[in-house]
């Protein structure tokens, strides 16, 4: 009966440390993606998803195209819901943190676990500015000439 108590004590403040440890992690991923200017607009809304997953809106990319490129990285990240695989809907588990269907072609899904480092974190932004700073120079180049062909 007291090595049960033992191991239960134990295991709830590994629960607790393990709750404070994503908690951090997803607040540096958050603040990384915002002080490098990427453009996932993070859906931060802590009562309705656990710390460990961040859920974003990729601007300007479908959420597909950016599982892949993160892929081709060894970085592996969802589309939707975990729920729905090959279904071709928009699930409707992520409609509490989409506005609209286009944003739901637009969401992927970041998951941490106590195994997650600051340094993954920091590697994932890495690669996050990799994949979308030539999408952010490309719209640029392309709203220029755009006003350049609209100026003559």
């Amino acid at each position: 009966m007291a090595a049960f108590s033992a191991a239960a004590v134990q295991a709830c403040n590994q629960v607790i440390e393990n709750s404070k440890h994503l908690s951090y992690i997803r607040e540096v991923f958050i603040k990384k993606l915002k002080e490098h200017d990427i453009p996932l607009q993070p859906l931060t809304s802590s009562d309705q998803c656990p710390p460990s997953i961040v859920g974003c809106i990729a601007n300007n990319i479908q959420g597909d195209y950016a599982m892949l490129s993160y892929n081709r990285y060894g970085i592996h990240i969802s589309t939707g819901s975990a729920c729905s695989l090959g279904y071709a809907e928009i699930p409707r588990s992520i409609f509490p943190f989409i506005s609209n269907k286009e944003e739901g072609k637009r969401y992927i899904r970041f998951s941490f676990s106590h195994l997650t480092t600051e340094q993954d974190i920091l590697t994932i932004i890495e690669v996050s500015i990799k994949i979308f700073n030539p999408i952010k120079e490309e719209r640029i180049h392309n709203e220029k000439k755009i006003n350049w062909q609209g100026t003559s």
